[in-house]
């Protein structure tokens, strides 16, 4: 038996040894409990970027995106929602904190057949002047383990046609100058972010303008739903709307989806020489993917085996809202409506007129439009194709407006001799609608100048009409539709 001393000293013991262990174990569990939400019980201060950023659970996506995981890792890394999340892991500070007052984000996916890295980036706070925005960041130096990981250096970023992407952005708008001139009032100055973008000469052509607009709304969302290292919260939030600004570099005409520049940010759009100095100080500059980056251009040589995709859902139910075009299901107790795209000037459909009056005369229930979309503005072509069961027509950008097809509806693709593209195909079934397509006739050689892309298309009234027939065919006995088979 100890004596009563010893025991006293030892039970003293055990009871500062018991209050440390309280302690520590409150101490450890109050940090655990503030950082569990952004870094998975990791501090991520103690962890490399790129160790962080894997560590770091993800923000919800925004409520248009459908919690869709299925199909192949092909299709999820491009169509699905883990392309939005590859990106968010990827993030890293491209200037030396230490000799640095402001920071540039960049973030990069490497989906590409050939091997690209596509990259888009965030930085601020920024000067303007003379026509280009200036950023007080020394780059960071590159570490082997940065190259390993297949991080590229701004001047490694990849170019683009069209003299678009941020690599053309960085060379002719945008300077790493370190200086600090109106560094320290611009910190504080209020949130506010400049879109900078270089559009496509395609102004006009819908697959183009669209895909340029659909990559921009997806580098927003990644910046929505991914954390700023520095600040603990998002890059941008859906507040942060109301302050975000277009900013056109190029100067090509404003072209019929200029309006959708603005699905995001609420401020005019308005073109690089028409600004204002004084009011971009301290503002966030955003160099979004360019519309060649974006994956809806990949294996549209191929036929892929992907479902409907909730980055393309997304970004149709934008466009509706956008243009307040209701998005619910078509009411079937309409008239089934066929819209054939009637092109003017190539790829013109020989014997269009009559094909169409044979098959007004074989289906006198089913409204049939033939129009020329470039005629109409685009909220109208938004709601004609939301509102055509049936969207047909020869090959062409026109078939774009398949993204804007309720599911469920159906694509006709007529498409020229000897072409073998497969991009509506893929874009009908990743749409969920249902697609019927076939190759052109060949057309007398007196008469074909060998060029798909100038050729009329020539296709027989029998095999028009059985195109036709299997279309319409298949949007019969849906919902309270009740139309019979003859």
């Amino acid at each position: 038996m100890l004596p009563c001393g010893a025991s006293r000293r030892t039970h003293s013991l055990v009871l500062v040894l018991f209050l440390c262990f309280i302690v520590f174990t409150i101490f450890h569990l109050h940090g655990a409990s503030r950082n569990w939400l952004y870094d998975n019980h990791q501090p991520i201060f103690t962890q490399t970027p790129e160790v962080a950023n894997e560590l770091r659970l993800p923000l919800p996506l925004p409520l248009e995106y459908d919690d869709d995981q299925s199909g192949s890792s092909f299709c999820q890394e491009r169509f699905g929602l883990k392309y939005l999340r590859t990106f968010g892991r990827s993030l890293i500070d491209y200037c030396a904190p230490e000799l640095s007052s402001s920071n540039l984000h960049c973030f990069r996916s490497k989906t590409a057949k050939e091997g690209r890295t596509d990259v888009f980036c965030i930085g601020g706070p920024a000067l303007f002047e003379n026509l280009r925005f200036h950023l007080d960041c020394k780059e960071k130096e590159w570490t082997s383990n940065d190259i390993a990981n297949g991080i590229p250096s701004l001047s490694q970023f990849p170019q683009y046609w069209y003299s678009t992407g941020p690599r053309v952005l960085f060379d002719r708008y945008i300077s790493l100058d370190g200086s600090m001139k109106g560094a320290a009032q611009v910190i504080t100055q209020p949130r506010r972010f400049t879109i900078l973008v270089s559009r496509e000469g395609t102004i006009a052509n819908p697959w183009h303008a669209l895909m340029e607009i659909f990559a921009m709304t997806m580098t927003l969302d990644v910046l929505r739903t991914t954390l700023d290292p520095t600040t603990g919260a998002p890059f941008l939030l859906e507040a942060d709307a109301a302050d975000t600004q277009v900013m056109i570099v190029d100067s090509h005409p404003d072209g019929p989806f200029y309006d959708l520049w603005n699905l995001f940010a609420k401020l005019p759009i308005i073109r690089i020489n028409e600004t204002v100095a004084k009011d971009y100080e301290g503002t966030s500059i955003i160099i979004p993917l360019p519309g060649g980056a974006n994956t809806f251009w990949q294996g549209d040589w191929d036929v892929l085996d992907c479902g409907p995709s909730p980055l393309l859902s997304a970004f149709s139910k934008r466009v509706f809202d956008f243009y307040n075009i209701d998005h619910e299901p078509i009411r079937d107790n309409k008239p089934l409506v066929l819209t054939f795209i009637d092109r003017k000037e190539k790829r013109r459909l020989l014997d269009k007129e009559r094909h169409i009056q044979l098959l007004r005369s074989n289906y006198p229930n089913v409204k049939i439009n033939v129009l020329d979309l470039a005629e109409y503005s685009m909220s109208d072509q938004v709601r004609i194709a939301s509102e055509s069961d049936i969207l047909a027509g020869v090959h062409g950008a026109g078939l774009t407006h398949a993204i804007f097809q309720r599911p469920g509806s159906a694509l006709v693709e007529i498409i020229p001799n000897g072409f073998n593209h497969k991009g509506f195909r893929n874009l009908a079934k990743m749409r969920g609608l249902k697609y019927f397509g076939t190759h052109a006739s060949r057309l007398s050689e007196k008469i074909r100048r060998d060029n798909w892309q100038e050729d009329d298309v020539y296709l027989e009234t029998e095999r028009f009409l059985e195109l036709m027939d299997a279309a319409i065919k298949s949007i019969y006995n849906q919902g309270t539709r009740n139309d019979y088979i003859s």
